[in-house]
């Protein structure tokens, strides 16, 4: 795929722009966000690991690439999906601005740890949002807007929803 970004314990990586990654983004120390978009442009399946710190804005841009979070992870402004899959699993997932989707977000097996999306979601056409294998919560804090021919499926969880659920997309929601 690509070079990956590993960042050891006890060591502090403060980028001072944008970053992309075409391989793992590995974090075992402290990842000290500012107003950069981190890129992930892996076409094969990689790995997403924050311990805990927060991202500013996130991309995933690796068409066939699956990206899939190790750990609890927060994304503090925009997270988009030009391309490529953001596979959730076992662990909580918060996005505090828009969310963008052209590619794929869908869950794991059994997953679990609630998604949170606060800023509105907008599924464009071609794109896939799927949380069919989700359990608990997915919170949608700002709407759904579904413009895909793809089905979006909430899960099978308590959904939370505030806003209006919308589109013109032919594959509806579940």
């Amino acid at each position: 795929s690509g070079k990956s970004l590993f960042i050891p314990s006890s060591n502090t990586y403060a980028p001072g722009g944008n970053v992309s990654v075409g391989g793992n983004f590995t974090n075992n120390g402290t990842y000290t966000k500012a107003t950069e978009t981190l890129t992930l442009t892996g076409t094969g399946t990689q790995t997403l690991k924050t311990s805990s710190s927060q991202l500013y804005a996130l991309t995933i841009n690796g068409s066939g690439g699956t990206y899939t979070p190790s750990d609890a992870t927060t994304v503090s402004n925009n997270l988009t999906i030009t391309a490529g899959t953001l596979s959730m699993a076992g662990n909580a997932f918060t996005v505090t601005g828009t969310t963008s989707i052209s590619g794929t977000i869908s869950t794991a097996t059994s997953a679990t740890g609630t998604k949170t999306f606060t800023g509105a979601v907008t599924v464009a056409s071609g794109g896939t949002f799927n949380m069919s294998n989700q359990n608990p919560v997915v919170a949608l804090g700002a709407g759904l807007t579904q413009s895909s021919s793809n089905l979006a499926n909430l899960g099978s969880g308590a959904d939370t929803l505030v806003g209006n659920l919308a589109g013109a997309g032919t594959g509806g929601i579940t």
